[in-house]
């Protein structure tokens, strides 16, 4: 099935809405979409932001592990992890995953 990216137009109630709508059946295009929102909501450099994008990598999580893709979240939250190390605020709430 093709689907129409979720750009910028779309406000992230929408996004991660559209997320878990087709993450049972098409979990690669739920992970493009928390992909993006965790990314924008880094972006934003506060502790709530970092909170929120914590929360959609949980929801990352939970698809990777239910895909059989275990390895891939570990290095993508290493990645996370590494490419952050001067803002603890998100460290903190990364380590909570």
């Amino acid at each position: 099935m093709q689907f129409k990216d979720i750009d910028e137009d779309y406000g992230d109630w929408v996004k991660e809405k559209a997320a878990k709508a087709v993450s049972q059946e098409y979990p690669e295009y739920a992970i493009k979409i928390y992909l993006k929102l965790v990314k924008e909501s880094i972006s934003k450099s506060a502790r709530e932001t970092y909170r929120i994008a914590a929360g959609y990598a949980k929801k990352l999580k939970d698809i990777y592990a239910g895909s059989g893709q275990k390895s891939r979240w570990e290095n993508y939250v290493s990645r996370i992890r590494e490419e952050n190390k001067r803002r603890p605020a998100l460290i903190d709430e990364f380590r909570k995953l």
